[in-house]
This record gives structure tokens, C-alpha cells and sequence, in this order.
């Protein structure tokens, strides 16, 4: 990247130019597709990427989340209701009633798709019925989440033991009328920890690009698998036989073992060449704000 003022603008008047330079790549988008507004800014060195993205979006068995789930309550609404439970000092008489939560998103903690609540936490005073009626309904055993560091992270969705509300994760619930809702959501976790969820994530960066923090509605646009179009048995097996394996981080999700195998899961299911989805991993672990390292 620039480092200088003067790289700067030199960086600038290539760019204004369409001349090439060492800072950046030129890809072409459709004309019609940014007409339509289908365009989001810059997210990756490699352009094509973009492209990758397009075409894992528009397979045929993905749905919009906000289609097939409830993804809420949103995460600013549980910091607003309850006490934050990593600043309690000296313990406080215990209130009515706790609600298990899923507070922060350490890496060094969650390196694995299946957890227990992190903490307890209590209503804030005078927000006990806004908890009890309008939020924690919305628990639920699957949380996605709502920040995260791209050279660190391992797990952007985990399957927990009991339903649970976020600070940093939100809920993701199917709708009514579908069976086996707790099969379904180990399915979506390992569908949101494979190389194609992670796609999902890095495209829906705004503003810091290595530490990103999604909106609500950036969530619910996620793609998943979706139960009516596909059978997603291969994904709750994959859970069930790995829902405890250690992951790593992005950065080398080239040569992870685990990820390899919730990869060939997810090819079966959504009909894709396993060899492509290597690829994708080798694009993603080159990026640099994946790898933290620079642009070769």
C-alpha cells in the first residue's frame, strides 16, 4: 500500500489514468449489473474474487438468510439491556433472573464450531421486561458474528450447547415449518465456517476491511444452504464428526484439515468441483488483509 504522501499521489494519477501501478489492479464489472445496483466497493486485491463470490451466490441451492431465518435480536439492543458481564467488579446480589450469552469473540477461545455460553448476565435496571418479552424469545443455539478480525479469526459461526443471545454474535433461527431446526442450524454453522461462508463475510466488509463490523442487514443477506433445494445431511454429519476439531485461523485455511473436510461436505451439497473451492482457498489466504501480509 502507500506508505507516503507522495506515493499517495502518484497512486492517485495512475489510478485517475487507468494506468496500471504496484498499489492496485483493475477488474471489470458488467455494465448491467452495476446499473441493476449489483456492485459493492473494493473488498479484495484479487478481482476475482468478486467474481467468485457472484457465482457462489447465485447458486441455485442458496437462499438469502432473512429468507428462511430469523437472524435477531441485534447485537447494540442486548449492550443496551444487559449488564456487561467482563466489567462486574465486586459481585452484586444476584437479579431475578440471567440469561445465557455469548459476549465476546476471542480468538484464542473460540478455535472450534461447538461452545457453552460464555456468561450470565442480568438485565440493566428498569429493562427486565424489554429482556424477558421482546429479546431473549430470539435466543438461539446458532450465533453468527457481528464482528470480527480477518488475519485472526477461525470461527465466524458456532453451534451452542442452549440458546443464547450476543454482544458480538447474533441469533440466526430457522422459520416456523421446518423439521429438525437443531440439525438445521449445525448444518448452517458448518455452511458459515466453510470457504464459501467465509466469502459471504469478506464481501459484506465495510469501512475497516480487517476488522469489520456487520450490520444487522448485512447478516441476513448471507446465503445458506437452504433445506428445501438441497439435502443438507452431509453438512450435520460433518458437524457431528467435527463440531470439536480445533480450526485455523483464515490465513491458513489453505492447509487446515478440518476446513478441507466441511469444504468437500459443502461441495456435495451445493454441486460443486471440490478442486474449485481449493482454489478459493489458496485466493482467500493470499489477500492481504487475510494474511496480514503485503500484496505480493
Amino acid at each position: 500500500m502507500p506508505e507516503t504522501p507522495d506515493d499517495v499521489e502518484a497512486w492517485l494519477s495512475d489510478l485517475n489514468s487507468g494506468k496500471q501501478s504496484g498499489w492496485h489492479r483493475t477488474h471489470e464489472w458488467p455494465r448491467e449489473m452495476v446499473s441493476a445496483g449489483d456492485w459493492s466497493p473494493a473488498q479484495y486485491y484479487d478481482g476475482e474474487l468478486a467474481h467468485i463470490v457472484r457465482r457462489v451466490c447465485d447458486n441455485q441451492r442458496l437462499t438469502p438468510a432473512n429468507k428462511i431465518a430469523m437472524v435477531e435480536p441485534n447485537p447494540p439492543s442486548i449492550r443496551q439491556t444487559l449488564v456487561n458481564p467482563t466489567k462486574i467488579v465486586a459481585r452484586p446480589p444476584p437479579p431475578i433472573s440471567t440469561y445465557s450469552v455469548m459476549w465476546t469473540h476471542k480468538t484464542d477461545v473460540r478455535r472450534t464450531m461447538f461452545a457453552e455460553p460464555e456468561f450470565q448476565a442480568g438485565p440493566k435496571p428498569g429493562k427486565s421486561r424489554t429482556v424477558e418479552e421482546t429479546l431473549w424469545p430470539k435466543a438461539s443455539k446458532l450465533v453468527v458474528a457481528a464482528r470480527l478480525r480477518t488475519t485472526n479469526v477461525r470461527t465466524p459461526a458456532i453451534f451452542v450447547s442452549e440458546p443464547v443471545v450476543g454482544n458480538a454474535w447474533a441469533p440466526v433461527t430457522p422459520s416456523a415449518g421446518y423439521e429438525h431446526p437443531d440439525a438445521l442450524m449445525r448444518a448452517w454453522c458448518v455452511y458459515m465456517n466453510s470457504t464459501c461462508g467465509t466469502l459471504a463475510f469478506l464481501n459484506i466488509r465495510s469501512r475497516t476491511l480487517t476488522y469489520p463490523q456487520f450490520g444487522i442487514d448485512h447478516l441476513r443477506s448471507i446465503p445458506l444452504p437452504d433445506p428445501t433445494r438441497a439435502d443438507l445431511t452431509p453438512l450435520v454429519r460433518v458437524f457431528d464428526d467435527l463440531c470439536n476439531s480445533e480450526l485455523q485461523p483464515w490465513a491458513k485455511m489453505d492447509i487446515d484439515p478440518v476446513r478441507h473436510k466441511i469444504d468437500d461436505a459443502v461441495a456435495e451439497v451445493l454441486d460443486l468441483d471440490p478442486a474449485e473451492i481449493a482454489d478459493w482457498r489458496r485466493r482467500i489466504v493470499n489477500e492481504p488483509t487475510v494474511s496480514n501480509k503485503p500484496a505480493a
